[in-house]
């Protein structure tokens, strides 16, 4: 019962940013393709998981910022990305439901988000509902983002046959580096915490300049991740709203050859909102999406403490209503906030 619990913790918000990348798509794609991908997305950590274990092999570090940069950018960044990479290539752009730049970013995230989950069951099992709430909150978004940041260049790369590869190589040297840049200091840390005697150069101290800069590098690429991902999702969004019904094959973007030195520019949208009532939505998303999942969090680790015990029988009654009243009710509470926030987006928008 416990490790269903945390699984279903674990899960948890990988399924609402699947939700809310499916619900940002003015032509939302086959449930089917789409937990398909999810799927694919999971089983993908295994072979990085082989590539990363036998780069590790390969590269004995001189100093702790060389070997956190290695286990960062190589067996943690480019392992993973290349494996997600691989089933959105491999699956996913090759299904007709894949026919517009829009689906590269929804199964990209999707792809990614399955990986996070799988991810995170292991670390979850390991160190418990705190470890849960950390990774939930940074590492899951941060999975999505590199997964839609690269699914945008590779749903360009669908259209553009003569540039597919650059657009390719494109989308996965940017999630490369935004996955990178998030776990240097995570890595970085790691190597500090176990470091040896100073007089080891593979094991020097990090000085503490270093590490504010590399938190601030750390903040900065969580924020700017994000943003890179949702202005993305918006363009896209306006072009849907330009585009005519969906059709099954998708037409190859005009080159600025086929017009003279000039590509044709559509008929100019409404602009999207962009006042109060935007942010205050997003406020509204991000505030729901966490306290749903912290409410859940909440309830399965009161569950897990009833069932082992570790509560006694004549409080288990009180527990209950503890677990209602401050996990059951704001959890459904935060729920509707996050959709509602996501289709208000959808308006505004």
């Amino acid at each position: 019962m416990t490790y269903l619990l945390l699984t279903v913790a674990a899960v948890l918000p990988a399924v609402l940013l699947v939700w809310y990348f499916q619900a940002r798509d003015t032509f939302p794609e086959p449930p089917g393709v789409l937990w398909a991908t999810f799927a694919y997305g999971c089983l993908s950590v295994i072979p990085a998981v082989i590539l990363g274990v036998t780069l590790e092999q390969t590269f004995q570090a001189t100093h702790a910022l060389s070997a956190a940069a290695f286990e960062a950018f190589v067996i943690a960044a480019l392992c993973e990305e290349a494996c997600k990479l691989a089933v959105l290539l491999g699956y996913s752009f090759r299904h007709s439901a894949f026919d517009e730049p829009m689906d590269g970013i929804v199964y990209g995230a999707t792809a990614s988000l399955g990986f996070a989950a799988l991810e995170n069951i292991m670390y979850v099992l390991d160190g418990g509902f705190g470890l849960a709430i950390v990774r939930g909150v940074l590492s899951v978004p941060g999975h999505a983002a590199y997964g839609a940041v690269m699914g945008y260049y590779v749903g360009r790369a669908r259209a553009d046959r003569e540039r597919r590869w650059v657009l390719v190589g494109q989308g996965l040297l940017s999630a490369i580096v935004l996955h990178g840049l998030y776990d240097l200091p995570l890595m970085l840390t790691g190597h500090d915490a176990a470091a040896g005697p100073a007089t080891s150069p593979a094991r020097a101290p990090i000085g503490a300049a270093t590490m504010g800069l590399l938190v601030i590098v750390w903040v900065v690429t969580v924020v700017g991740g994000w943003v890179w991902t949702v202005r993305l999702v918006r363009r896209l969004r306006a072009e849907q709203a330009d585009a005519p019904p969906q059709t099954t094959a998708l037409p190859a973007l005009p080159s600025p050859s086929d017009a003279g030195g000039e590509v044709p520019v559509a008929s100019s949208p409404v602009a999207p909102v962009r006042d109060w009532r935007y942010y205050a939505t997003w406020v509204v998303v991000f505030g729901g999406g966490a306290v749903a999942s912290l409410a859940f969090l909440f309830s399965a680790l009161a569950a897990v403490a009833a069932a082992s015990g570790d509560v006694p029988r004549d409080k288990v009654f009180y527990l209950a209503i503890g677990v209602f009243v401050i996990g059951v009710v704001p959890g459904l509470i935060g729920f509707a906030a996050f959709i509602f926030g996501v289709r208000r987006l959808n308006r505004l928008a």
